[in-house]
């Protein structure tokens, strides 16, 4: 289980309640590094649940492949790259 590092969650939110007596350099800091990190926690979230049936098919299906575009594709699909639902994208997608 990953969270923010509690100082930083409180300084967060202060922020947010503009009742913070933090330096301008501070600030910006602080919602740098708090935005990293969320961004950070969601990728490792999205491959936990992406990994798990990514390789199920793999090994699964590692006789019918015939080549290395149809596993690209799937990957691709996973990731949402084919409708470009996410906004994101695998290091296979153009």
């Amino acid at each position: 289980f990953m969270r923010l590092n509690p100082l930083y969650s409180q300084m967060a939110g202060e922020l947010r309640s503009k009742s913070a007596s933090i330096s301008e350099e501070d600030k910006k800091h602080v919602q740098h590094y708090v935005s990293r990190a969320k961004l950070f926690m969601y990728n490792i979230n999205q491959r936990r649940e992406i990994s798990p049936p990514a390789a199920s098919y793999v090994r699964g299906t590692t006789q019918r492949l015939s080549s290395l575009h149809e596993l690209r594709a799937f990957v691709d699909e996973a990731w949402g790259c084919a409708a470009g639902q996410n906004g994101f994208s695998s290091p296979s997608c153009p």
